[in-house]
């Protein structure tokens, strides 16, 4: 049992990959370390990446155990992202976000947003709901 959540993300300046890995023994920290990036981010001082990461990878993990479709998952983050101003900053920088979930034994889950930034409205495509 495992979380495997990779992140690929294009904004105009740069493109980032990064994976983030818990095994089931170190799991405790992914609550710890989302419940950090939270209060960040709620404190409203300047959240960045990684904390938009965390949120993120917390909120799949929880859905995608949950058994809830893709479209369910991206609703679920786009409104996590909408509640904080300092995260909608942040999106306004970046042009997609794909991100790759493998949980546990669930089929891989893939989710893309692409991102219009006047008014923050994304444009949802499913890449494959299950592999």
């Amino acid at each position: 049992m495992m979380i495997q959540i990779k992140f690929h993300i294009q904004s105009n300046n740069f493109t980032k990959t990064k994976k983030i890995q818990f095994c089931k023994n170190s799991e405790k920290n992914l609550d710890t370390l989302y419940g950090i990036a939270k209060e960040t981010i709620e404190r409203k001082e300047k959240s960045d990446l990684e904390q938009l990461m965390m949120v993120c990878c917390f909120h799949m993990v929880k859905e995608i155990r949950e058994n809830t479709i893709v479209g369910g998952i991206q609703d679920k983050l786009l409104e996590e992202w909408s509640k904080h101003q300092s995260t909608v900053q942040i999106l306004k920088e970046i042009r997609n976000i794909s991100i790759e979930a493998k949980i546990d034994n669930i089929p891989k889950k893939s989710l893309d947003f692409s991102f219009k930034h006047k008014d923050f409205v994304p444009n949802l495509t499913e890449l494959s709901a299950l592999r």
